[in-house]
């Protein structure tokens, strides 16, 4: 199912679906457990090292693993006017090869 967002020249609409997400991981990482949870994700994730590996198999294990980190981070740190911006430009992009 493709959700729907308003991207419309001057529009700040963020949708319902994504401020949940949000709010959800703020809930879920914003309590005392969350934070050590968090933090063991940061020493688990690498986020502050590359990827790098010589063992191919290695280096896609890494990379997926910060991708994770980033996901969360991004989810706990964005706000609408991010948001925003990113859809707007997810929609030029996708417009692009239409």
């Amino acid at each position: 199912m493709k959700e729907e967002y308003n991207t419309e020249e001057g529009s700040k609409e963020v949708p319902d679906w994504l401020r949940q997400r949000r709010s959800e991981y703020m809930k879920v990482f914003g309590s005392d457990a969350g934070k050590r949870v968090l933090a063991d994700l940061k020493n688990f994730c690498l986020p502050d090292r590359t990827a790098f590996d010589p063992n191919p198999f290695v280096m896609v294990r890494n990379a997926t693993r910060q991708e994770v980190w980033l996901h969360i981070r991004y989810c706990l740190e964005w706000d609408d006017d991010d948001l925003s911006r990113i859809l707007k430009h997810a929609d030029a992009r996708r417009k692009q090869y239409e």
